[in-house]
């Protein structure tokens, strides 16, 4: 199949490739990275979460500039996995320090709940959390980021359906989504729920920053 091919239609793998090479990259390239580092630093999945919505509001700025010749339809599936997932990767870090301030228990229920991808349940514990925690805190940002969450549970259940275009079951997964969307207003809706959610989380840290410091004065 090669003998059909020249360089200039296509790059083809060639002997000696190795795709996670770092040593030939310049440092100095706006797309080297390292990873060294990364692996050094107390990394949370909170930091990731970050990159996973960024990545999403980078594509979307990309295909604002109309200058792709692919329609930007395709470009769903993509970018609503990477919103979902940082809203998945958020719930859980909230849980998790809800269970450090014991405000929620960690029993078998919630650790199977935290190793599955689903996030309505997410959503039940994580709010558990922050209801917790602010007692007299707005039940209206409550329920405004519990029906946006609904939604992408909605037409993603179990983290698999915005991946493929069928489940497990031969199901098409292409049918339970919306019949349009507009990109830039899904990234400003997001945009809101997400930063409603690391606000909790930010408050939530500081909370274990503080009793972690008081513990230490004791001791």
């Amino acid at each position: 199949m090669a003998s059909f091919l020249t360089d200039k239609d296509f790059r083809w793998p060639k002997k000696g490739d190795s795709p996670f090479l770092g040593g030939i990259a310049d440092p100095n390239s706006p797309t080297w990275v390292n990873l060294d580092w990364l692996s050094q630093q107390n990394i949370g999945d909170s930091l990731l979460a970050v990159a996973f919505k960024d990545a999403g509001d980078k594509i979307i700025k990309e295909l604002s500039r109309r200058e792709d010749y692919r329609n930007p339809d395709v470009f769903f599936m993509p970018i609503a996995y990477l919103y979902r997932h940082s809203l998945e990767l958020k719930m859980k870090e909230i849980i998790k320090l809800g269970i450090r301030l014991k405000l929620v228990e960690k029993d078998t229920k919630l650790l199977c709940i935290l190793r599955k991808h689903e996030l309505h349940p997410l959503w039940n514990f994580a709010r558990r959390v922050i209801e917790q925690y602010w007692q007299h805190g707005s039940k209206d940002d409550l329920n405004a980021a519990g029906r946006i969450i609904q939604e992408f549970h909605k037409i993603d259940r179990t983290g698999q359906h915005l991946r493929y275009t069928e489940d497990q079951n031969g199901n098409k997964t292409l049918n339970q989504l919306p019949e349009s969307v507009q990109l830039i207003h899904l990234q400003d809706v997001f945009e809101g729920v997400f930063n409603f959610l690391e606000g909790c989380e930010i408050g939530l840290n500081e909370e274990v920053r503080m009793r972690s410091e008081m513990m230490c004065e004791y001791r």
